[in-house]
């Protein structure tokens, strides 16, 4: 369903089964896949916000993809491709500037902000407020917390809060990311002991 109140550029390409609520305003090269909620007032391929133009690119959106509302996702303009990968939930008001990747399942919480160039591998979740600076990586089942500003890139299964403070191992990822710990330990740099003993609750 696709309200006809929203604006969609011709040479935007659609797949089947996208809901796009009233307002949504959609660019030139975007790629959008199936089964995608767009909710109201969300922009999808806006011009970079930057001083300077260059290498322009498509905005991808995958699959079963859940975008609320007043979200921004800018076009890119200096790797080529700005993408949302699949089963992602992107709350209200969140900000995914140029050149962003997202992997798969990935959940930004409301009023995150992610500057230009970020990298948010798989099962990655952003607290509420969240600030990653431009060109940082965050790698997969990492856990920022509300309000974290981010400027170093953290290890896989962190938990980070405040200013780049990890507070240790994302115990909730870890279980529910299905990797072997052998695999976690070999992730972590750690004991595969020390990881059965996180496991366990310690």
């Amino acid at each position: 369903m696709i309200s006809t109140l929203a604006s969609i550029s011709p040479l935007a390409e659609i797949g089947e089964g996208n809901i796009i609520k009233q307002g949504v305003i959609i660019y030139d090269d975007v790629i959008i896949g199936d089964n995608n909620e767009i909710h109201e007032y969300t922009v999808i391929g806006s011009p970079p916000e930057s001083r300077t133009s260059g290498k322009k690119g498509a905005t991808i959106i995958g699959n079963n993809n859940v975008i609320r509302e007043f979200v921004a996702i800018q076009a890119p303009y200096t790797r080529g491709l700005t993408e949302i990968g699949n089963n992602c939930y992107i709350m209200d008001k969140t900000h995914i500037a140029h050149d962003c990747i997202l992997g798969d399942n990935v959940t930004v919480s409301p009023g995150a902000v992610l500057g230009g160039t970020v990298t948010l591998c798989d099962h990655v979740n952003i607290g509420i407020n969240a600030s990653i600076h431009p060109r940082i990586k965050i790698e997969r089942f990492c856990m920022i917390g509300m309000g974290a500003n981010i400027t170093k890139p953290p290890k896989a299964f962190k938990t980070v809060v405040g200013l780049n403070k990890e507070v240790g191992w994302n115990i909730h990822g870890m279980n529910k990311s299905g990797c072997s710990v052998e695999s976690i330990a070999k992730t972590c740099d750690m004991k595969e002991s020390d990881v059965v003993k996180y496991l366990k609750g310690r």
